[in-house]
């Protein structure tokens, strides 16, 4: 069988594709790179709430930097879960 395609069906003989494995969690990521910091230097998100990197490195209590993101960014995620999880620094 070609690789990257699914076992044909008796209801179609035509193989199809497989859809791509999902990335394993970014916690997965750091924990099994044994990083000691994160640069986070991807964006511009920063009108997202998308905390998934920063979320990551602090469950794995890896220290972190964004270099791209903005004040507002940073004071959202602390509204959102308190400051005792991160310190900010302008």
């Amino acid at each position: 069988m070609p690789c990257g395609l699914a076992d044909a069906t008796p209801n179609n003989s035509v193989p199809q594709p497989r859809p791509p494995p999902l990335p394993p969690p970014p916690q997965a990521l750091l924990r099994s790179s044994g990083a000691a910091l994160v640069i986070h230097t991807a964006g511009p998100f920063q009108r997202s709430s998308n905390y998934a990197v920063l979320e990551a490195a602090l469950d794995t209590r890896t220290p972190y930097i964004d270099v791209c993101d903005d004040t507002a960014y940073s004071e959202r995620y602390v509204q959102r879960y308190g400051r005792g999880r991160l310190c900010l620094t302008t």
